[in-house]
Protein backbone atom coordinates (compact mmCIF):
# COMPACT_ATOMS: atom_id res chain seq x y z
CA UNK A 1 0.00 0.00 0.00
CA UNK A 2 3.22 2.45 0.89
CA UNK A 3 4.56 1.37 -2.53
CA UNK A 4 1.38 2.30 -4.47
CA UNK A 5 0.95 5.85 -2.80
CA UNK A 6 4.26 6.54 -3.35
CA UNK A 7 4.28 5.42 -7.06
CA UNK A 8 0.86 7.77 -7.39
CA UNK A 9 2.79 10.32 -6.11
CA UNK A 10 5.72 10.33 -8.23
CA UNK A 11 3.23 10.25 -11.23
CA UNK A 12 1.80 13.37 -10.05
CA UNK A 13 4.40 15.10 -9.41
CA UNK A 14 5.75 13.99 -12.93
CA UNK A 15 2.88 15.50 -14.80
CA UNK A 16 2.31 18.60 -12.96
CA UNK A 17 6.10 19.38 -13.36
CA UNK A 18 5.30 18.57 -17.04
CA UNK A 19 2.24 20.95 -17.37
CA UNK A 20 4.28 23.22 -15.79
CA UNK A 21 7.02 23.17 -18.47
CA UNK A 22 4.72 23.82 -21.16
CA UNK A 23 1.18 23.62 -22.48
CA UNK A 24 1.64 21.66 -25.64
CA UNK A 25 4.25 21.87 -28.51
CA UNK A 26 3.53 21.67 -32.57
CA UNK A 27 5.60 22.58 -35.17
CA UNK A 28 4.50 25.79 -37.45
CA UNK A 29 6.21 27.35 -40.61
CA UNK A 30 7.73 30.98 -40.95
CA UNK A 31 5.53 32.15 -43.63
CA UNK A 32 6.57 36.02 -43.16
CA UNK A 33 9.06 36.86 -46.39
CA UNK A 34 10.94 39.56 -44.15
CA UNK A 35 10.87 37.44 -41.14
CA UNK A 36 9.36 37.42 -37.85
CA UNK A 37 10.60 39.14 -34.82
CA UNK A 38 10.71 37.70 -31.83
CA UNK A 39 10.10 39.49 -28.20
CA UNK A 40 10.66 39.15 -24.53
CA UNK A 41 6.84 39.43 -23.61
CA UNK A 42 3.66 39.98 -25.80
CA UNK A 43 4.47 43.26 -26.39
CA UNK A 44 6.19 44.99 -29.56
CA UNK A 45 7.95 47.56 -26.64
CA UNK A 46 9.64 44.84 -25.40
CA UNK A 47 12.86 43.84 -25.86
CA UNK A 48 13.90 41.97 -28.50
CA UNK A 49 15.09 38.83 -29.44
CA UNK A 50 15.96 36.09 -31.91
CA UNK A 51 14.61 36.87 -35.62
CA UNK A 52 13.38 33.93 -37.39
CA UNK A 53 13.96 33.92 -41.38
CA UNK A 54 11.61 32.86 -44.02
CA UNK A 55 11.13 28.87 -44.14
CA UNK A 56 12.55 28.38 -40.34
CA UNK A 57 10.63 26.05 -38.05
CA UNK A 58 9.27 26.83 -34.59
CA UNK A 59 7.68 24.76 -32.04
CA UNK A 60 4.94 26.94 -30.24
CA UNK A 61 4.97 25.95 -26.88
CA UNK A 62 2.09 27.87 -25.45
CA UNK A 63 -1.08 30.36 -27.08
CA UNK A 64 -1.12 33.27 -25.48
CA UNK A 65 -4.64 35.19 -24.28
CA UNK A 66 -3.33 38.12 -26.10
CA UNK A 67 -4.67 39.16 -29.01
CA UNK A 68 -2.40 41.23 -32.11
CA UNK A 69 -2.77 42.60 -35.10
CA UNK A 70 -0.14 42.53 -37.38
CA UNK A 71 -0.01 44.32 -41.58
CA UNK A 72 -4.02 43.54 -41.02
CA UNK A 73 -4.11 40.23 -40.43
CA UNK A 74 -5.19 38.98 -36.79
CA UNK A 75 -3.63 36.33 -34.24
CA UNK A 76 -2.87 36.11 -30.71
CA UNK A 77 0.68 36.13 -29.06
CA UNK A 78 2.14 32.58 -29.26
CA UNK A 79 5.74 31.31 -27.07
CA UNK A 80 7.81 29.60 -29.34
CA UNK A 81 11.05 27.67 -29.33
CA UNK A 82 13.74 28.29 -32.42
CA UNK A 83 17.16 27.56 -31.82
CA UNK A 84 17.13 26.87 -28.16
CA UNK A 85 15.69 30.61 -27.40
CA UNK A 86 12.41 31.01 -26.29
CA UNK A 87 10.48 34.33 -27.20
CA UNK A 88 6.94 35.31 -27.94
CA UNK A 89 5.51 36.61 -31.92
CA UNK A 90 2.21 36.92 -33.27
CA UNK A 91 1.15 34.14 -35.10
CA UNK A 92 -0.35 35.62 -37.91
CA UNK A 93 2.70 34.21 -40.21
CA UNK A 94 3.13 30.83 -38.60
CA UNK A 95 1.35 27.65 -40.43
CA UNK A 96 2.18 23.87 -40.56
CA UNK A 97 1.24 24.40 -44.26
CA UNK A 98 4.36 24.26 -46.79
CA UNK A 99 6.16 27.51 -47.53
CA UNK A 100 6.67 28.18 -51.06
CA UNK A 101 9.55 29.07 -53.00
CA UNK A 102 9.79 32.73 -53.31
CA UNK A 103 11.77 34.23 -56.05
CA UNK A 104 10.92 36.69 -58.85
CA UNK A 105 9.86 34.00 -61.73
CA UNK A 106 6.04 33.53 -62.22
CA UNK A 107 4.49 30.05 -60.56
CA UNK A 108 1.33 28.31 -60.91
CA UNK A 109 -0.45 27.42 -57.69
CA UNK A 110 -0.92 23.66 -58.90
CA UNK A 111 3.10 23.58 -58.83
CA UNK A 112 3.14 24.04 -54.70
CA UNK A 113 0.11 21.71 -54.30
CA UNK A 114 1.81 18.79 -56.17
CA UNK A 115 5.06 19.63 -54.54
CA UNK A 116 4.38 19.63 -50.79
CA UNK A 117 0.61 18.25 -51.06
CA UNK A 118 0.46 13.88 -51.00
CA UNK A 119 -1.15 13.11 -54.34
CA UNK A 120 -4.52 10.76 -54.17
CA UNK A 121 -5.85 10.76 -56.96
CA UNK A 122 -6.80 12.30 -60.84
CA UNK A 123 -4.54 13.97 -63.29
CA UNK A 124 -0.81 13.69 -62.30
CA UNK A 125 2.02 16.41 -61.86
CA UNK A 126 1.43 17.99 -66.04
CA UNK A 127 2.91 20.82 -68.12
CA UNK A 128 0.59 23.74 -68.71
CA UNK A 129 0.27 24.50 -72.37
CA UNK A 130 -1.76 26.21 -75.04
CA UNK A 131 -3.55 22.95 -75.85
CA UNK A 132 -4.52 21.90 -72.26
CA UNK A 133 -7.77 22.85 -70.91
CA UNK A 134 -8.97 21.16 -67.79
CA UNK A 135 -7.33 19.02 -65.25
CA UNK A 136 -8.60 17.68 -61.84
CA UNK A 137 -6.54 15.88 -59.29
CA UNK A 138 -7.58 14.97 -55.15
CA UNK A 139 -4.55 15.46 -52.89
CA UNK A 140 -4.47 14.96 -48.86
CA UNK A 141 -4.92 18.84 -48.41
CA UNK A 142 -7.83 19.14 -50.55
CA UNK A 143 -9.33 19.16 -54.27
CA UNK A 144 -7.72 20.91 -56.87
CA UNK A 145 -8.99 22.05 -60.46
CA UNK A 146 -7.80 23.52 -63.68
CA UNK A 147 -9.08 25.45 -66.92
CA UNK A 148 -7.81 27.18 -69.72
CA UNK A 149 -3.71 27.33 -70.91
CA UNK A 150 -0.61 29.23 -70.48
CA UNK A 151 -2.07 32.70 -71.39
CA UNK A 152 -5.28 32.45 -69.50
CA UNK A 153 -5.97 30.03 -66.98
CA UNK A 154 -8.34 29.65 -63.90
CA UNK A 155 -7.05 26.95 -60.74
CA UNK A 156 -9.05 26.48 -57.82
CA UNK A 157 -8.18 24.34 -54.48
CA UNK A 158 -10.38 23.42 -51.90
CA UNK A 159 -8.39 23.17 -48.44
CA UNK A 160 -9.90 21.74 -45.08
CA UNK A 161 -11.81 24.13 -42.84
CA UNK A 162 -9.25 22.95 -40.23
CA UNK A 163 -7.70 26.33 -42.04
CA UNK A 164 -8.86 29.43 -41.92
CA UNK A 165 -8.87 32.39 -45.29
CA UNK A 166 -6.88 34.52 -43.14
CA UNK A 167 -4.08 31.82 -43.31
CA UNK A 168 -4.18 29.84 -46.46
CA UNK A 169 -3.84 33.64 -48.32
CA UNK A 170 -0.97 34.68 -45.98
CA UNK A 171 0.77 31.21 -47.01
CA UNK A 172 -0.55 31.22 -50.91
CA UNK A 173 0.12 35.24 -51.70
CA UNK A 174 3.93 34.23 -51.19
CA UNK A 175 4.32 32.06 -54.11
CA UNK A 176 4.29 34.73 -57.18
CA UNK A 177 6.11 38.07 -56.76
CA UNK A 178 2.68 40.03 -57.68
CA UNK A 179 0.98 39.20 -54.27
CA UNK A 180 4.25 39.73 -52.23
CA UNK A 181 4.08 42.19 -49.26
CA UNK A 182 0.02 42.82 -49.34
CA UNK A 183 -1.66 45.20 -47.21
CA UNK A 184 -5.05 45.35 -45.57
CA UNK A 185 -4.59 47.67 -42.86
CA UNK A 186 -2.53 51.00 -44.30
CA UNK A 187 -5.06 51.78 -46.95
CA UNK A 188 -8.37 53.94 -47.03
CA UNK A 189 -11.29 50.92 -47.87
CA UNK A 190 -14.34 51.89 -48.68
CA UNK A 191 -17.49 49.67 -48.01
CA UNK A 192 -19.72 48.04 -50.60
CA UNK A 193 -23.56 47.47 -50.80
CA UNK A 194 -22.32 44.00 -50.58
CA UNK A 195 -20.48 43.97 -47.60
CA UNK A 196 -17.05 43.70 -48.86
CA UNK A 197 -14.30 46.33 -48.38
CA UNK A 198 -11.96 47.52 -51.16
CA UNK A 199 -8.91 49.77 -51.68
CA UNK A 200 -7.56 50.70 -54.65
CA UNK A 201 -3.90 51.78 -54.93
CA UNK A 202 -0.44 51.67 -57.41
CA UNK A 203 2.87 50.14 -56.88
CA UNK A 204 5.83 51.18 -58.70
CA UNK A 205 8.54 48.64 -59.18
CA UNK A 206 11.86 48.97 -60.78
CA UNK A 207 10.77 47.15 -64.28
CA UNK A 208 6.63 48.12 -64.08
CA UNK A 209 3.40 49.15 -62.32
CA UNK A 210 1.34 47.08 -60.94
CA UNK A 211 -2.09 48.69 -60.52
CA UNK A 212 -4.17 46.54 -57.14
CA UNK A 213 -7.59 46.63 -55.99
CA UNK A 214 -7.60 44.65 -52.14
CA UNK A 215 -10.61 43.44 -51.08
CA UNK A 216 -11.57 41.56 -47.78
CA UNK A 217 -14.76 40.69 -45.91
CA UNK A 218 -14.94 39.59 -42.22
CA UNK A 219 -18.04 38.14 -40.09
CA UNK A 220 -19.22 39.44 -36.94
CA UNK A 221 -16.56 37.94 -34.96
CA UNK A 222 -14.20 40.01 -37.04
CA UNK A 223 -12.29 36.65 -38.62
CA UNK A 224 -11.63 37.17 -42.41
CA UNK A 225 -14.31 35.15 -44.64
CA UNK A 226 -13.31 36.76 -47.85
CA UNK A 227 -9.78 37.83 -49.05
CA UNK A 228 -8.97 38.92 -52.08
CA UNK A 229 -6.56 40.92 -54.57
CA UNK A 230 -6.11 41.72 -57.92
CA UNK A 231 -3.37 43.00 -60.04
CA UNK A 232 -2.99 44.73 -63.12
CA UNK A 233 0.03 45.26 -65.26
CA UNK A 234 1.70 46.10 -68.43
CA UNK A 235 1.93 42.08 -69.07
CA UNK A 236 -1.33 40.84 -67.67
CA UNK A 237 -3.50 40.52 -64.94
CA UNK A 238 -4.94 38.51 -62.58
CA UNK A 239 -6.19 37.80 -58.90
CA UNK A 240 -5.41 35.58 -55.90
CA UNK A 241 -8.87 34.91 -53.72
CA UNK A 242 -9.72 33.18 -50.71
CA UNK A 243 -12.97 32.38 -49.55
CA UNK A 244 -15.04 30.50 -46.72
CA UNK A 245 -17.55 28.39 -48.66
CA UNK A 246 -19.92 26.09 -46.80
CA UNK A 247 -17.71 22.95 -46.58
CA UNK A 248 -14.52 24.98 -47.62
CA UNK A 249 -11.78 27.35 -47.64
CA UNK A 250 -11.72 27.72 -51.53
CA UNK A 251 -8.59 29.30 -53.05
CA UNK A 252 -9.04 30.67 -56.60
CA UNK A 253 -6.07 32.04 -58.98
CA UNK A 254 -6.97 33.70 -62.12
CA UNK A 255 -4.38 35.08 -64.70
CA UNK A 256 -4.40 36.43 -68.19
CA UNK A 257 -1.99 37.79 -70.48
CA UNK A 258 -2.69 41.12 -72.39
Amino acid sequence: MRMLLLLISLVSNITFSQKTKYVFSVRKNVHALNGIQGYKSTSFESQKKSLMKYGDEVIVLEYMPNKVELNGYFGKWVKILSRDTVSFVPDVYLSDLACTEVDQTFKYLKDYFYDNFKYLEGDKQFKITESLRRREAKFSEGDYRFKGEDCYYYEEFNFSKRHSVQEVFVVLQNFNWNFHELLFNDRDYEKNEDGHSTAQYYKPSDFMTLDYLLSYKKNEKGEYTYLSAYFDCEAGGGYLTAEETSNSIKVSHEYGCH
